[in-house]
């Protein structure tokens, strides 16, 4: 159970840590990605899928399907880890930092909207 539990919080390190180095650098209010990194408001009107979402904001950097590999940790299975609930995700996509203080994942919060970051939550959350 221990060696779970670390595994776990490795692997959740691992995944910040990936998305700060590769998610959101691409600032511009393009639809067109320049390939420099994802547009940083999925959706100005809110809506949209928390897959659409996962998409705009987040597949630049990880996979969820299992076995693939990107610039930031694979997201498959996130969400079977209990301690890695919606509430978390929320607070974590806003501000790494609360969950790692060296987490050099950008910060969203204020880059997408509430509604749409609950949506992301929720996807994630199905990620089993």
């Amino acid at each position: 159970m221990q060696k779970l539990l670390r595994v776990s919080v490795g692997m959740a390190c691992f995944a910040v840590l990936a998305v700060a180095l590769g998610c959101g650098k691409n600032s511009s209010g393009s639809s067109a990605n320049s390939g420099n990194g994802p547009n940083p408001t999925p959706n100005p009107s809110g809506g949209g899928s928390g897959a659409q979402i996962f998409a705009q904001l987040c597949s630049k950097c990880h996979a969820t399907q299992a076995g693939k590999k990107g610039k930031a940790p694979n997201l498959a299975g996130i969400g079977s880890k209990p301690e890695k609930n919606v509430d978390w995700i929320e607070a974590h996509v806003k501000n790494p930092k609360t969950h790692n203080p060296r987490s050099r994942m950008p910060a969203f919060e204020g880059k997408i909207s509430d509604a749409d970051l609950k949506t992301l939550a929720d996807y994630l959350k199905t990620l089993n």
